[in-house]
């Protein structure tokens, strides 16, 4: 009766290594699809028939198991598809780095099944179709599409990802037009939001204040209309706030002044009216403050003459008066930009 209980620890190590073998015949067969999929000539040392350890691969990274963590071909210039299911063959995979590639076809929507991925890279891959629900992929940190020919409606499904700190969607002019959800501020750890040119119309919403991790909010080329919100003078750590080329109507908001890690505002390309703010022209960090084509009124606040961090200043193509403040940009050395002109000055 004993001899079952002395076979039993054999036979769980013979089923995990048997286990262990699958893994890694399913890693390799990965890579032998891949390579048949992608042609280029930045995988030619990818050795598949000769044995050649997978890990050892160019662009390939492992954990402390053996097992693929990262792919990153950024920049290799390869053309084809990429294949389906890459996390039935790779389940510990985390980062996937494919930008800059002709990954031509449509999004593969079977990444969605990659839990564990925390960096989901493929912007400027061709990439065509509608995209899938990516609530699955509760561990993404970073999803870059941008630069590519995506259309249908955008995933609002993107709003359930809460460890997300990096979201770019720039140049995706072919999705229907559609809105910033108000629960698009359960992204709490986002730091980049780059939604440009993306078919974005409707307000931007007041809820966007709890998202105070923000340091770079971009959302230009949209049709995005209404007031800008107040709330925006929230993000305390924002560094570069970018609305131009949209309907914006309204004044100002002297809240903004709050923002004093700011370093790049651009509002122009607008409908916005009213005065240039002191309190905005006086934050100790601003390098470029552009406004052009707009119908402000009133004179240029005399504080921007004080300013020794500017080095674009555009405000042509407003109904601006008074005189130039002296020395306008005589303050700042670095400065390469001064535009006034179509004004009333």
């Amino acid at each position: 009766m004993a001899l079952p209980y002395i076979l039993l620890p054999l036979v769980l190590l013979l089923s995990l290594f048997n286990s262990c073998q699958a893994t890694i015949y399913n890693q390799s067969e990965f890579f032998t699809i891949m390579k048949k999929s992608l042609s280029g000539n930045s995988m030619s040392d990818w050795d598949v028939t000769g044995g050649k350890p997978f890990c050892t691969y160019a662009g390939i990274g492992c954990n402390g198991q053996g097992n693929v963590d990262k792919i990153d071909i950024t920049g290799w210039s390869l053309s084809g598809r990429f294949p389906q299911d890459v996390c039935s063959y790779l389940p510990e995979l985390r980062v996937l780095r494919l930008s800059h590639n002709n990954l031509h076809g449509n999004f593969p929507d079977s990444i969605v099944n990659c839990s564990l991925l925390e960096e989901l890279n493929m912007s400027t891959t061709y990439l065509a179709g509608t995209l899938p629900n990516f609530s699955p992929m509760i561990s993404l940190r970073l999803l870059d599409l941008s630069s590519n020919l995506l259309s249908g409606e955008f995933p609002m499904s993107i709003t359930n990802l809460t460890n997300l700190e990096v979201l770019n969607f720039n140049e995706n002019g072919g999705f229907n037009l559609w809105q910033l959800p108000e629960n698009i501020s359960r992204l709490t750890k986002l730091k980049v939001m780059v939604i440009a040119t993306c078919m974005l119309r409707g307000p931007i919403p007041a809820s966007i204040g709890n998202m105070t991790s923000l340091v770079d909010l971009e959302l230009t080329g949209n049709f995005v209309v209404g007031q800008i919100p107040p709330e925006l003078g929230l993000l305390k750590n924002l560094s570069h706030l970018e609305l131009y080329y949209n309907q914006l109507v309204g004044r100002i908001p002297e809240e903004l002044g709050n923002l004093t890690e700011l370093r790049d505002l651009d509002m122009s390309v607008n409908k916005l009216t009213g005065n240039l703010s002191e309190s905005i022209c006086r934050l100790p960090k601003l390098e470029v403050l552009q406004f052009y084509n707009n119908s402000l009124t009133g004179e240029i606040p005399d504080v921007l003459a004080n300013s020794t961090t500017l080095t674009m200043l555009s405000l042509y193509d407003n109904f601006l008066t008074g005189e130039v403040p002296r020395h306008l940009g005589g303050s700042s050395p670095n400065m390469n930009l001064l535009e006034l002109s179509e004004n009333r000055l």
